[in-house]
Formats: structure tokens, C-alpha cells, sequence
């Protein structure tokens, strides 16, 4: 599924979770922290840096659905034709997330352009989706290809509450 007004991730990277009145709507007076910019779709020109300000990351991307993970009625080799049953970060018993249940973002994998590592991200990190006016918490939960961005799993954490519908029916080939 894909979302045409883009969103603002803002990933706490430390001990510092910004207040939601005070996240940016646009990531603006902060610091470019990615060494180049990343596509929000194949064949897309890449547009999208990433910045930091004060123990977050920022970026402005679009929302396209990843459905990778355990294996769901919604969320499985019938319905996306590029997916995986695994996730970069596991659930804490040590399972792949199950996309439909846990509020997350996907983030890059470390790269040339951009390693969140150097950034305070990990696994887990707290993340503020936001869309128009509406904003959602999520954790990052697993990594997609190294040179898109603005990926998140199938659950409905898409702040417009659409229903979702698999990446394999989405001309962006997000992995997770």
C-alpha cells in the first residue's frame, strides 16, 4: 500500500525521547547525518537525507508497506510474492516480528550512505510516525533494502487507518 502524503520518522536514538508537541512537522534546523540521500521508490531519484538534532534522527519519506516476518493471513508467499520470515530485530523470544501486531519502522541496513548505529538507532528504538496531524509510536523493528526508504510493517500503524495491503501489491519492493 502506499501513501502519497509523506510522513516524518523521528527515532530516539538515546536517553532523549522528544515530547509530540515538540516534533518537527518538517526536519528542518538540524544536521544532515547521512553521507548522501536515499529513494523513497525503485527508480526514483533519491531525495531523501536523513539529519539529527539532539538525541533524534529525522527523515521525511513516504509509507510503503512491508510485510515480511511471521507468517499471517495477511502476510505470507500467497499474498506477497518477496516474502521473508524473518526480521532483522526478533520479538523478545526470540521469534521475527509478526508485521501485523507491533508498531515499527523499517530503517536502511548500515550503508555507505547512512549506518543508524552511528546514529544511537538500534533495534528496538523508539520512533514517532507522523502524518498530517496525526502521530504514532512505533520501535524500529527490522531493516529494508540499502537504498530505499520509508518502509513499515503491515500493522496498522498507518496513521489514515487505511486497510493494508501487502508489498507485493505495491510497485516498491520493501524487504524486511
Amino acid at each position: 500500500m502506499r501513501m502519497r502524503t509523506p510522513a516524518l520518522a523521528a527515532v530516539g536514538g538515546g536517553a532523549a525521547l522528544l515530547a509530540a508537541a515538540a516534533l518537527p512537522i518538517e526536519p528542518t534546523g538540524c544536521s544532515q547525518v547521512s553521507r548522501g540521500r536515499y529513494r523513497t521508490d525503485a527508480g526514483k531519484r533519491a531525495t531523501v537525507a536523513v539529519c539529527g538534532r539532539k538525541g533524534a534522527v529525522l527523515r521525511k519519506a513516504d509509507l510503503d508497506i512491508d510485510c515480511d516476518g511471521q507468517v499471517t493471513a495477511r502476510c505470507n508467499r500467497r499474498t506477497d510474492p518477496w516474502f521473508q520470515d524473518r526480521t532483522a530485530f526478533p520479538q523478545s523470544d526470540g521469534r521475527a516480528l509478526n508485521s501485523q501486531k507491533p508498531p515499527c519502522i523499517v530503517a536502511p541496513p548500515p550503508g555507505r550512505v547512512w549506518n543508524y548505529a552511528d546514529s544511537g538507532v538500534r533495534g528496538g528504538s523508539v520512533a514517532a510516525v507522523i502524518h498530517q496531524d496525526r502521530l504514532r509510536y512505533a520501535v524500529v523493528g527490522d531493516t529494508g533494502p540499502a537504498h530505499l526508504i520509508g518502509a513499515v510493517p503491515a500493522r496498522r500503524l498507518n496513521p489514515l487507518r487505511r486497510p493494508v495491503r501487502p508489498a507485493g501489491r505495491s510497485a516498491v519492493r520493501p524487504r524486511c
